[in-house]
């Protein structure tokens, strides 16, 4: 019985600004931004690890096993040598060993060990920074954005609740993707069944999140270890081995998240607008960009699953569970998700090989002009078969 809720939103006839009420934001700055971003986070990576890799390598294949609720089993501990690194600690080792810095504090003739704490909590902040950066840059352009508080609930090892960082190998020749998946959903309670929602990352935040998940993440933890003591020690450092969004041995809070989008925005993109007015502006513009395109939702009775007498839902939740995925997501409703992804990298200009995507109107004119020319000639033809049976008909 309510009614409508007033328009809010406004495109400029290019399609390339999108206004939220009185905000608007350009695309153009929008993908700068986002460019801007992850070559900032390259910068602090490099810096941090001395631009070394330390022998890292990604292989073809990861393996994962999505349905082990083990608690701590993730796909970045399932099998440590498989990644090449030269040991565990490797960039520990390195900034022990750099002179300049001086971790070490104590008498270099002594076998006791006295840490720099004041070059320990240095180090820790820039791992801070380095979190909210990627915090950032896997919430803008993984896929569509999520709700701040499922965000924030990431985890790259089981919990109490499982994970929801997974890794998939993808064809042959292809290194694997990371998908961050939302299982924990406003609807959750209403539908009184868990949530499971992925967004696969594309090449470049793929990468940069298994550097910073095997490099530095060790790093975190063995600082928290030392800058800490007692039950607050060991919850942060337990903290550290599961959850993903970090920041001096606490997680990430909303409040926080919420002042690092609006101050990406603002210093960035050039629009004063939070995370409520982001999501709407997402919307149009998956609206202007994809349209029709992204329609890619999975018919409720398909004719395979009819011809055996059962829905495709209770198909991929009762019948032929694939080993190492989950009932709620077969490895075709995987790529279903995988496909939609895909299409939102092209749309803020991070899909490999690809150039950043042009709005519907502006793809629209030409795919018009082409078929209008076909139908033309399509015409032309017709007359041209009628003209010679009148004049077939005259003759007679």
């Amino acid at each position: 019985m309510n009614t409508n809720s007033p328009p809010t939103t406004r495109v400029s006839d290019d399609g390339m600004s999108i206004t939220f009420r009185e905000h608007t934001l350009s695309i153009t700055a929008w993908r700068k931004g986002l460019a801007a971003l992850a070559s900032e986070i390259e910068e602090d990576l490099n810096s941090l690890c001395y631009g070394e890799r330390f022998g890292m390598t990604i292989p073809n294949d990861i393996p994962d096993d999505w349905s082990v609720t083990t608690r701590g089993y993730s796909w970045a501990k399932n099998d440590p040598n498989k990644f090449g690194i030269i040991d565990d600690r490797p960039l520990l080792h390195a900034i022990f060993d750099d002179t300049h810095l001086a971790l070490d504090a104590g008498n270099p003739n002594s076998d006791n060990l006295l840490l720099n704490h004041v070059l320990m909590r240095k180090l820790l902040a820039q791992c801070d920074s380095l979190n909210e950066k990627l915090a950032l840059f896997a919430f803008f352009t993984a896929g569509q954005p999520p709700r701040i508080l499922e965000f924030l609930d990431h985890k790259w090892a089981n919990s109490v609740r499982p994970r929801t960082i997974f890794c998939h190998s993808e064809s042959e020749g292809k290194l694997p993707s990371l998908y961050l998946v939302i299982r924990r959903m406003k609807s959750e309670s209403l539908t009184r069944k868990e949530s499971f929602m992925p967004s696969k990352c594309h090449p470049v935040l793929t990468d940069l999140l298994m550097r910073y998940l095997l490099l530095v993440r060790p790093l975190e933890k063995d600082l928290i270890y030392h800058l800490m003591e007692g039950e607050e020690r060991e919850r942060a450092v337990q903290l550290y081995a599961e959850y993903m969004w970090m920041n001096s041995g606490k997680r990430v809070v909303g409040k926080d998240m919420y002042d690092s989008i609006r101050s990406f925005m603002v210093n960035s993109c050039g629009v004063n607008i939070g995370a409520h007015g982001y999501r709407q502006l997402c919307v149009e513009i998956g609206r202007v960009f994809l349209g029709s395109e992204a329609e890619m939702k999975a018919e409720e009775l398909d004719a395979l699953a009819a011809q055996m007498g059962h829905s495709a839902r209770m198909a991929r939740s009762r019948y032929a569970l694939e080993v190492g995925h989950l009932p709620a997501m077969s490895s075709d409703l995987l790529l279903r998700y995988g496909r939609i992804s895909e299409a939102w990298w092209e749309v803020t200009g991070f899909k490999p090989d690809t150039p950043p995507l042009l709005p519907l109107r502006s793809r629209q004119p030409g795919i018009d002009a082409v078929s209008q020319q076909k139908l033309l000639q399509d015409l032309l033809k017709l007359v041209t078969a009628l003209n010679r049976k009148m004049e077939k008909s005259r003759q007679k």
